[in-house]
Parts: structure tokens; C-alpha cells; sequence
């Protein structure tokens, strides 16, 4: 039997038959190679996971709904309108570091209910949204590291009540405000290195009650007051190198029962009485020299 189609030339039945399986196995093996049809072009895709970085991409390309982690650093992002657009309901994990992102309103990431993962790393952003992040409520980690922040204000992340890991180094901070972090009671990691502190609020990381590691080297602090640390009972670590201090005193770390570890190099401390530190039974990081010796 012969088929006649619009072509110029006739197929026999068998022939179309044979066209067929060989289509539908090219389709397989494409597949199984791991190329969907609605992989961005520039982009590769396997297992819900988008990877597209380093392409070059100036905005956020339509992505497949079951898409779960999506890996876009190294591009010259500088908007996410395309991406809230979007309706991604399995996406737990998003990498932006290294774009051109210079704002944020706070609304960007609020439909994403599954996010637990947000990197903002390297990026230009020079404030936070003073209404706070709007969700999403699952975060737990957010890196903001090496971006052009000056300031932390008040309720800036206070939307984030499940956030165990806030990292803020590498920008150029001057100041936390009194209720930068209030209500991150889950925190167990901040990290506030190579800033430009001088100063940190008595009652600046009073909600920080979970708070297992902090980080404040390479800043300008000088000295803090009693009760700075009063609320952080589960605190492990401590890095309180490369700043100015030029003495300091145990009442400075009263409540500390939990700490372990602490780093004071690179001070103006001449020399340490061994008392400081005898009650907390911490050891002592870093070059810096003792009068006597550590209860540990």
C-alpha cells in the first residue's frame, strides 16, 4: 500500500511505520541523556536540578516546573522579575552568587514556599528591604557574603523565624541596629567578619538565644559591654580576632557556659590574665599571650 502525502515524493506504510520507531527511540535516548525539551537552551538539566552557570545569562531564563535547585552563578543577573513570575512549587535551593543584583524588595522569594537555601554571594546589593524578606518562612540559609551592605536596620530578616545560618561577611557594615536580628531565636551561625564595626548594641544579639558560632573578626571593635553575649547560653565559638581591643575582662562574657573556643589575635592585647577565662574553661585561639594558665 502506498501513502501519499503532501511531499513530493509517495511512502509505503511500512516505511512511515519504521519512521516512527526510529523517532520515538531517538526521543528516548534523548531523554536518557538528560535533555528535556524545557531545559533553558543555555542551561543543563537533570534530576530537578537547573544548572546554567557562567553563561553569560543577563536575566532568568522560563524553567521546568518540577525544578528543585537552580544554579546560576557567575552570570550578569540583574533583575529577578522573570523569576518570581515563575511557579516553582519543589524549589528548595537557589545560587545567584556572583551577578550584578544591586537591590532587593523583599517579595522576590515569598512564593517559593519549599526554599531553604537562598545565595546572594558576591553580588552588588547595598541595602536589605526594610520591610524584611516577605517569606519565605522554610529558609535556614542565607548568604548575603561580599556584597556592599553599610548597615543592618531593624526587622530586616525578622520574617525568617526558621534561619540557622545568616552570613554577612565581606561587606561594609558600620552598624547593627538594636533589632537587626530580633526573633532569629534558631540561629546557630552569623557571620559578621571583615566589616567595618566599631560598636555592637548591648541588646543588639539579646534574641540570638540559639546561637552556636559567631563571627566578628577583622572589624574595628574596640571593646563591648556586660551582658553583649548574656543570652547566647548555647554559644560554642567565638572570633574576636583582628579588631582593636586593647584589654578585656571575663564580666564581658558572663553567661557564656557553653563556649569552647574563642579567638582574640590580632588585638592590642599585650597580654592576658589567665583569670579572664578560668570560669568558662574555654580554650584560647591565636597567638596571643597569657600571665599565668588557662583552666583548660
Amino acid at each position: 500500500m502506498m501513502l501519499y502525502g503532501q511531499g513530493l515524493f509517495p511512502m509505503k506504510l511500512e516505511d512511515t511505520a519504521w519512521f516512527v520507531v526510529k523517532v520515538a527511540a531517538v526521543l528516548v535516548l534523548w531523554r536518557s541523556a538528560g535533555v528535556r525539551a524545557d531545559c533553558p537552551a543555555a542551561c543543563s538539566c537533570e534530576a530537578g536540578t537547573v544548572s546554567c552557570e557562567n553563561k553569560g545569562l543577563t536575566v532568568v531564563p522560563p524553567l521546568p516546573p518540577d525544578t528543585s535547585t537552580l544554579q546560576l552563578q557567575g552570570n550578569r543577573i540583574t533583575g529577578l522579575k522573570e523569576l518570581t513570575s515563575q511557579q516553582l512549587p519543589n524549589l528548595e535551593a537557589i545560587d545567584l552568587s556572583g551577578n550584578n543584583l544591586t537591590a532587593l524588595t523583599g517579595r522576590e522569594f515569598a512564593a517559593f514556599s519549599s526554599l531553604t537555601r537562598l545565595v546572594l554571594s558576591g553580588n552588588k546589593i547595598s541595602d536589605l528591604p526594610r520591610d524584611g524578606f516577605a517569606g519565605p518562612t522554610s529558609l535556614l540559609y542565607l548568604y548575603l557574603d561580599g556584597n556592599l551592605l553599610t548597615s543592618m536596620g531593624d526587622d530586616r530578616f525578622f520574617t525568617l523565624q526558621s534561619l540557622a545560618l545568616l552570613h554577612l561577611q565581606n561587606n561594609r557594615i558600620s552598624a547593627v541596629s538594636d533589632y537587626a536580628v530580633a526573633g532569629l531565636t534558631n540561629l546557630k551561625d552569623l557571620a559578621l567578619s571583615n566589616n567595618t564595626l566599631s560598636e555592637v548594641s548591648r541588646v543588639g544579639f539579646r534574641s540570638l538565644v540559639g546561637l552556636k558560632r559567631l563571627l566578628l573578626d577583622g572589624n574595628r571593635l574596640q571593646s563591648f559591654a556586660e551582658g553583649t553575649f548574656a543570652s547566647m547560653q548555647n554559644l560554642e565559638y567565638l572570633d574576636l580576632a583582628d579588631n582593636s581591643f586593647s584589654s578585656v575582662e571575663g564580666s564581658q562574657f558572663s553567661g557564656l557556659s557553653q563556649l569552647q573556643e574563642i579567638r582574640l589575635d590580632r588585638n592590642g592585647l599585650a597580654d592576658l590574665r589567665s583569670d579572664v577565662f578560668r570560669s568558662l574553661q574555654v580554650h584560647l585561639l591565636g597567638s596571643t599571650s597569657l600571665r599565668g594558665s588557662l583552666g583548660k
